[in-house]
């Protein structure tokens, strides 16, 4: 899945979701943040992905929040701004942070030293 902010591949059984707005340090608008949440959910169905990395393409990770899309956001009339994604793509986060099992305890394999 590649879209305008994000790029998410999956090779074996890790997915790596890379932030792609280099030309803004990755920082996350409302746009943004809908195809992260995308991202996860596809990442929480795929019962093959163990592990996920997230990155940013370019030079930083993640400069946070994107200043100019705050700004658009609270310039809106009262009633307008229904969008706040980043509790949705929190409980995502934690959604894939259930669904993928790192250490595979769904078999009897021990896995202590």
């Amino acid at each position: 899945m590649t879209t305008s902010h994000i790029a998410l591949t999956i090779t074996g059984n890790v997915a790596t979701l890379a932030l792609n707005r280099p030309d803004v340090r990755n920082a996350i608008d409302d746009d943004t943040r809908v195809e992260i949440v995308a991202a996860l959910d596809q990442v929480a169905r795929d019962k093959t992905v163990r592990a996920l990395v997230l990155t940013g393409k370019g030079k930083a990770f993640c400069a946070g929040g994107d200043i100019r899309s705050m700004r658009t956001r609270m310039q809106a009339p009262a009633g307008e701004v229904a969008f706040n994604g980043s509790s949705t793509a929190t409980n995502n986060f934690n959604r894939v942070s259930r669904e993928i099992d790192p250490l595979n305890q769904t078999t009897d394999t021990d896995y202590s030293v």
